[in-house]
């Protein structure tokens, strides 16, 4: 299912349908004591430069896309005056990445991914979210670590560092005071716009929130959309102009997100040395966020390698888009 057949199911009855006017209020995020909310969360990058993953042992491989299928609980560990600490469990999870083409199809990918999913399962994903549905920090707690050396660390944060782009659409940040005069407010940092690296990412981001639609339930559809700047170390003298559409469907009565959708787009600068012979589009991150019906377990795929977008590698499964039935499409 591509990005807009998702954007029609959420934006149902049409957007259009919301008065122009007026200040909404109650835009805060709150958690109940003791409350566990569970949301399946989605994501699928196609990075502009190879990232290393590695197993504990021996295996190394360098990607070029990934992603991500989960089943996240999370719930307040401490709750403070200004700021949440939650801790966030993965119940199900699969991993699927493609590497690039001296990689491909040489039995590297599928170990190190099979072992990055087992670790995700015995970790625990501490988020810190302010009222406002800033994160402000995530860190992976609980790994079992075999060993401290080099090569491991490297795996557990780049294990962060993908699962954190999944998780990263919890990030809806909300106007101050809760209350959105015209329906609109600015943000000028976000968790989302981030790029996966070890040795971090920086983003000068502008970006629009909309409220189009106030459903009879209590929820609100928020449209979103912005620019920004995306520099890393792993693109070293690169920039990346970067756009970002979506939309969200957030309870105010509850004070959740319960649906949210996104796709972010980057292209190198004039500048970068990455906009000489490049084609396309050399960054792309689509993601899903939907909260889940107790009891409720979707299908989330196998985990394991598959071949680049728009590959044909017979030893690989083929790459499914995010929507599609992700690690069930296999060569004819």
């Amino acid at each position: 299912m591509r990005l807009w057949s998702i954007v029609l199911m959420l934006a149902t009855p049409a957007a259009a349908s919301a008065e122009s006017g007026g200040e909404v209020g109650g835009l805060v995020w709150r958690w109940e004591e003791g409350e566990t909310r569970r949301w399946l969360m989605e994501t699928e990058v196609n990075l502009p430069a190879y990232m290393w993953l590695a197993a504990d042992r021996t295996k190394e491989a360098r990607i070029r896309a990934f992603q991500v299928s989960a089943v996240v609980e999370c719930s307040v560990e401490l709750a403070r005056p200004r700021m949440n600490e939650l801790s966030c469990a993965f119940t199900d999870i699969a991993l699927r990445a493609a590497a690039i083409t001296g990689d491909a199809g040489k039995g590297l990918v599928g170990p190190i991914v099979e072992e990055m999913a087992q670790k995700a399962f015995t970790a625990k994903l501490q988020i810190f979210q302010r009222h406002d549905g800033a994160i402000t920090h995530m860190d992976l707690d609980e790994i079992e670590k075999k060993d401290t050396n080099r090569k491991t660390q490297r795996m557990d944060e780049n294990l962060r560092l993908i699962l954190a782009r999944a998780v990263a659409g919890l990030e809806l940040r909300m106007p101050s005071g809760g209350v959105a005069p015209d329906r609109l407010w600015a943000e000028y940092d976000a968790t989302l716009m981030l790029a996966p690296s070890v040795a971090g990412s920086n983003a000068g981001v502008e970006i629009v929130h909309h409220i189009v639609e106030e459903r009879a339930n209590g929820s609100m559809v928020i449209e979103t959309a912005g620019r920004g700047t995306v520099t890393s170390v792993e693109l070293a003298s690169n920039t990346l102009n970067t756009e970002m559409t979506g939309l969200a469907v957030f309870d105010v009565g509850r004070g959740m997100l319960t649906e949210r959708i996104w796709s972010i787009n980057g292209v190198p600068t004039a500048g970068s040395s990455m906009a000489e012979g490049y084609s396309g589009i050399p960054y792309v991150q689509v993601g899903r966020l939907r909260e889940l019906a107790p009891g409720e377990m979707p299908d989330l795929g196998v985990t394991g390698e598959a071949a680049l977008p728009g590959a044909d590698v017979p030893s690989l499964q083929r790459w499914a888009p995010l929507g599609a039935k992700a690690g069930l499409v296999v060569p004819e």
